[in-house]
């Protein structure tokens, strides 16, 4: 399985449970935006997804990204939430590099998982776990 520490929508999803728990006062509402868009377009791009595959990122896309960025829509975005994002960004970056990847690199592995239709990023893996399709 892919490393959940690798993928920066794992990262938000974190920020995002955190702040609901209140254990944040810094809302991650910019960054759910980025996400929703970016996922989209990647969604878009990769064709050679099948069924499965294409259910899996919806149903991914809608639980840490969408649900997530609607419970927060009418919440403002504040100048102290971007500094944490940007520095968030930062940190994520560093581990990746820490540990010899680049975001470009991660970005690159996880279309070609997606595209080659395995099962191996978190939620997929799970996924597939549970309808028995491992």
């Amino acid at each position: 399985m892919f490393r959940i520490d690798f993928i920066f929508s794992y990262w938000i999803f974190a920020w995002y449970l955190l702040y609901m728990a209140r254990i944040t006062i810094y809302s991650p509402k910019l960054v759910l935006i980025i996400a929703v868009i970016e996922a989209l377009f990647s969604y878009m791009i990769l064709k050679t997804m099948n069924k499965f595959t294409r259910v899996s990122m919806v149903l991914m896309i809608g639980c840490i990204k969408i649900i997530p960025l609607i419970s927060l829509w009418r919440e403002p975005i504040i100048k102290r939430d971007i500094w944490v994002l940007i520095s968030i960004f930062i940190i994520y970056n560093i581990w990746l590099g820490i540990h010899g990847e680049t975001i470009l690199s991660i970005y690159k592995k996880i279309q070609v998982l997606l595209n080659n239709n395995t099962n191996e990023l978190p939620f997929m893996y799970l996924l597939s776990k549970l309808s028995g399709r491992s």
